[in-house]
């Protein structure tokens, strides 16, 4: 016989700490979430363990050592509609508790951007890229999913923000591609701050796209990236804080203009920088 599920829904308003009977809370309002933006769940430290995470639309994630859950909400493969969450134990991936919660996806409503010509990523070595991708996993691989390494609410990069490239689609004359961040206008030269305090995990220069780029972790799987920079000046395992100089924006990489390409990515998930923050900061 089938475990009963209980479907459980929140009164909007309510306190965002999880009661004793309840074995986690999706912290969202009124349990609707963005294409493109995040989910948040907290798990009572009651039933928290090594071995308990979150199922949500198809995949399992992990709550960090206080219970937090950010689950970013992929733009292309998440599709508006009704979805359940529930905690499961990731050996074997049966349920756990009796509760559940069904979420809301909406539509991102992400603009499209044309743009008469190729795409630079159709014209890069394919043997330099896939060592590059290989950096770049490998950093993110190093990220902690239990450590929040945060200190407050998130803030922006540049001290003038300006979006010359929104968060959304670039259809390009022979393909069309997510545009996996935002675009801020930043003269050559200008300070990138760090959005929150975090360890680096990437720091290194020259990619083929991305030029030079610094990866930082903020724990719980939360990372900003900052791509096309002029100057890099912090190191691989160096500790940030947050607001702190970390290197100077510029127009390395496939760049056609001095600017900064802010990305975020969320529990594996590349995610609306700006929405994100929003909504993890409202949390």
């Amino acid at each position: 016989m089938k475990k009963a599920i209980l479907i459980t829904v929140l009164a909007l308003g309510s306190d965002i700490s999880v009661a004793q009977n309840q074995d986690f809370r999706v912290l969202n309002d009124q349990l609707i979430v963005k294409q493109g933006q995040v989910l948040i769940v907290d798990v009572n430290k009651y039933i928290l363990a090594s071995d308990i995470g979150v199922y949500a639309f198809g995949s399992t994630y992990t709550p960090n050592k206080n219970g937090r859950t950010f689950i970013g909400v992929d733009s292309e493969k998440v599709k508006p509609g009704l979805y359940v969450v529930y905690l499961v134990n990731m050996k074997d991936g049966s349920w756990v508790g009796s509760q559940s919660s069904q979420v809301e996806v909406l539509s991102g409503s992400l603009p499209v951007v044309r743009i008469n010509k190729k795409s630079a990523s159709s014209q890069v070595d394919s043997k330099r890229r896939a060592k590059e991708s290989q950096l770049i996993s490998g950093a993110y691989a190093r990220g902690s999913k239990s450590e929040d390494f945060t200190d407050g609410d998130f803030i922006y990069p540049l001290k003038d923000l300006f979006i010359t490239g929104p968060f959304g689609f670039r259809a390009y004359s022979n393909a069309t591609f997510l545009h996996r961040g935002v675009d801020l206008r930043a003269t050559a030269g200008t300070s990138v701050l760090a959005v929150n305090s975090g360890k680096v995990v990437l720091a290194k220069t020259n990619f083929s796209l991305e030029g030079n780029m610094v990866i930082l972790d903020h724990g719980s799987g939360v990372f900003s990236i900052y791509m096309h920079l002029s100057r890099i000046l912090v190191k691989e395992g160096q500790t940030v804080n947050k607001g702190q100089i970390i290197a100077l924006s510029g127009n390395t990489g496939s760049s056609t203009g001095p600017h900064l390409h802010l990305a975020f990515k969320v529990s594996g998930t590349i995610v609306d920088p700006f929405g994100s923050i929003e909504v993890i900061n409202k949390y």
